[in-house]
């Protein structure tokens, strides 16, 4: 699936030198019922209306999406997903393993073409050692936040001119908290982006560090500071990246990117039946999920490239693009009025008649 949408975005045409392809990693809850669904289990719930107690009794999994820009916005075309199987959950025996340790094992599974490379921006909770290694070894990058409490150290200084001392060179410079960046933001130009949707005014500062949290990588840490309403700056935010050879604006938009993921969870459980199934095997309910991540996918190809117009609804006016829902009920009124063609055709209704009845059903619809 993942080579149509890149066919379908004109992203594989791109034969020269590398493709890099920005993933979005992340993961979400579906709530059950029923203490035999393999998988099930009490699990941290992001959603929980009660932030004190954010668990619920579901089934987790683990998705990646392909990000992409397109039509002047962010999309997410998710494309894999996995069931994570807690300590204490319901089902088979199982060997435990971290959401980490689940997806880094799965992206070593692939066979992906020499030319490919991942960029995998994920949120805080990805944004560990065990993860940014095995990227490493695989020759990826990854692109998460850095806790405010974290630690990392300034590169080392170059080597002093004279007769080399004995022992392995330095390292790590200077031992620095994040506060000492955010002072250093705090002091640098304005400049506007457009994140999420709107235009942000955001001071910047980016330096390349390590990182001994991420296992001694070299990493470039950016604090972004927004400047709020009434030129109030809002707290610092600590991004970092293992690319280093992108700039600060561009890890700024690409983990503001990664926000579409989300929007893609919400229409999958709206409008796709993403937590529908009751199968109580998780080969079952992969697979369920797995169509989901096709159908939605191919609606979102469907308007990143068609680019629909959307309909009015009595409480609204119409979008300039046709919402998820929208399109969904498009695709189903399509087939229908496709198998009604078909009928006609089987019966020897001539074509102008149902060219004629083609058209009325996509009008009444």
């Amino acid at each position: 699936m993942l080579e149509v949408v890149l066919a379908q975005l004109g992203l594989a045409d791109r034969t020269e030198g590398k493709l890099v392809l920005t993933i979005a990693a992340d993961d979400t809850l579906t709530r059950k019922f029923g203490r035999r669904l393999e998988g099930s289990g009490w699990q941290h719930d992001a959603m929980a209306p009660n932030p004190k107690a954010p668990l619920a009794f579901g089934q987790c999994f683990v998705v990646l999406g392909l990000l992409a820009a397109t039509g002047g916005r962010w999309r997410c075309f998710p494309f894999a997903a996995w069931l994570f199987r807690p300590e204490q959950s319901a089902g088979a025996p199982h060997t435990h393993e971290t959401k980490l340790a689940l997806l880094a094992r799965r992206l070593a599974g692939w066979k992906l073409p020499a030319s490919w490379r991942l960029r995998v921006v994920a949120d805080t909770a990805y944004g560990k050692r065990s993860l940014a290694e095995a990227l490493w070894e695989l020759n990826y990058w990854l692109i998460s936040r850095l806790p405010s409490n974290a630690v990392v150290f300034e590169l080392p200084p170059p080597g002093e001119p004279g007769p080399r001392r004995r022992g392995a060179p330095r390292r790590y410079g200077e031992k620095r908290r994040l506060g000492h960046f955010a002072a250093l933001a705090a002091a640098a130009a304005v400049t506007t982006q457009r994140l999420y949707g709107q235009a942000w005014q955001v001071r910047l500062y980016a330096q390349r560090v390590v990182s001994k949290a991420l296992g001694g990588q070299e990493i470039l840490l950016v604090t972004v500071i927004r400047i709020g309403k009434g030129g109030q700056e809002n707290r610092p935010v600590y991004l970092f990246s293992t690319d280093l050879a992108l700039t600060a604006a561009e890890v700024v938009a690409l983990y503001a990117a990664r926000f579409a993921i989300e929007l893609a969870f919400r229409e999958l459980k709206n409008h796709f039946g993403f937590g529908h199934c009751q199968a109580r095997r998780a080969g079952a309910a992969e697979r369920h999920v797995q169509l989901c991540l096709v159908a939605y996918t191919g609606s979102q190809l469907y308007a990143a490239t068609a680019a629909p117009a959307g309909r009015a609804e009595p409480w609204r006016p119409a979008p300039e693009i046709a919402t998820t829902g929208q399109l969904r009920r498009a695709a189903q009124q399509e087939r229908q009025a496709q198998i009604t063609i078909e009928i006609c055709a089987k019966h020897g209704i001539p074509r102008k008649i149902q060219q004629a009845v083609y058209a009325d059903l996509l009008r009444a619809a």
